[in-house]
């Protein structure tokens, strides 16, 4: 495990320079679309931005993968759908079949997870893998997307599944499981802010903690850690 340690005002550009690197590198030796896993939430908003103006990115060549979503219509603002649209795939000009969400529309909460789940099967099964890289940040309770600890997402054999928490207000969520979200060639965790230093601290240890766990089943994890 990598970590790389930097200001809070220096994340957000780390992140992306960390994001842009990897996707040019990447595709000087492929041809195929690089796959790109993304979270939620507010941590990388700010990266979102910097990368939606990347100059380098061919978006065209670019999965993104949203890998949990909050059950809430697709125009609400807590809808990780519509955060991701507005600071990154609609600024980059990013086509619509090159974004992969839940449906929380047309689906009930079951449905969702399991039109999701069957996606992403017939991926794994032509890649044998998911992710080329995958962004994931870190709750204060450990938590990864949208696998809180004890939750269901932890151990289905399922590649999404429905989640609920009474740690948020939007309590039904739909997320990647951790067999899922193993399934990448790498991921970047991203910290930020000094409350969670804690975390910081217990994810370089052994555990069940989702991200603990996470760490355990990926061989190359980078972690990013602004305070």
């Amino acid at each position: 495990m990598k970590i790389i340690e930097c200001a809070e005002a220096e994340f957000d550009q780390k992140v992306a320079t960390l994001v842009t690197k990897r996707i040019m590198k990447w595709k000087l030796t492929h041809k195929d679309d690089f796959y790109l896993g993304l979270t939620g939430g507010k941590t990388a908003q700010g990266a979102y931005a910097l990368l939606s103006a990347s100059k380098t990115i061919d978006w065209g060549e670019v999965m993104c993968l949203l890998t949990d979503e909050r059950f809430v219509p697709s125009d609400s603002d807590d809808s990780n759908l519509k955060m991701l649209l507005d600071v990154l795939v609609d600024p980059a000009g990013i086509p619509d079949y090159n974004v992969v969400g839940f449906d929380t529309e047309s689906l009930s909460f079951e449905e969702s997870a399991e039109e999701m789940s069957l996606e992403l099967q017939d991926l794994l099964e032509e890649k044998g893998y998911l992710f080329d890289l995958l962004l994931l940040g870190v709750g204060p309770d450990g938590h990864i997307a949208s696998i809180f600890p004890g939750s269901e997402a932890l151990t289905t054999k399922e590649l999404a599944t429905t989640s609920e928490t009474d740690e948020f207000a939007v309590k039904k969520r739909l997320t990647f499981s951790l067999k899922a979200v193993s399934k990448a060639k790498e991921v970047i965790l991203l910290l930020k802010g000094e409350e969670k230093q804690d975390m910081f601290e217990k994810l370089q240890g052994q555990g069940g903690l989702p991200v603990q766990l996470l760490i355990a089943n990926v061989e190359k994890v980078t972690v990013v850690f602004g305070s």
